[in-house]
């Protein structure tokens, strides 16, 4: 049986999720499908919402700017949240990869 698992660096992870990890992009790398596209969507839902929030306070209601401001402040505060729990676990090396294998430490 030749075995072509190539194990994920615990650097490489640590880089991608502080530089790119708004993304999901440290996740994705370690094997962690499911955390990356929870990441990229925390990411990517406020466009969403206040694309919808805006098409709603134009056509049925009477909304100030405040709406806008408070939805961005939540969601800005998620993400960073987010981003901030997985470098720490990630430093820590408190994960394992896609396979159920530890990191190699750095």
């Amino acid at each position: 049986v030749v075995c072509d698992y190539k194990q994920s660096t615990q650097t490489i992870a640590f880089c991608l999720e502080f530089f790119l990890g708004d993304f999901g992009d440290g996740y994705f790398y370690m094997g962690l499908n499911g955390l990356g596209i929870a990441q990229l969507m925390t990411t990517l839902s406020p466009f969403v919402l206040l694309a919808l929030t805006g098409c709603l306070c134009n056509k049925k209601f009477d909304c100030d700017s405040s709406t806008y401001v408070c939805i961005d402040f939540v969601w800005r505060l998620a993400i960073f949240v987010f981003w901030l729990v997985s470098v720490i676990v990630i430093g820590q090396n408190q994960l394992n990869d896609g396979n159920d294998k530890p990191l190699e430490s750095w």
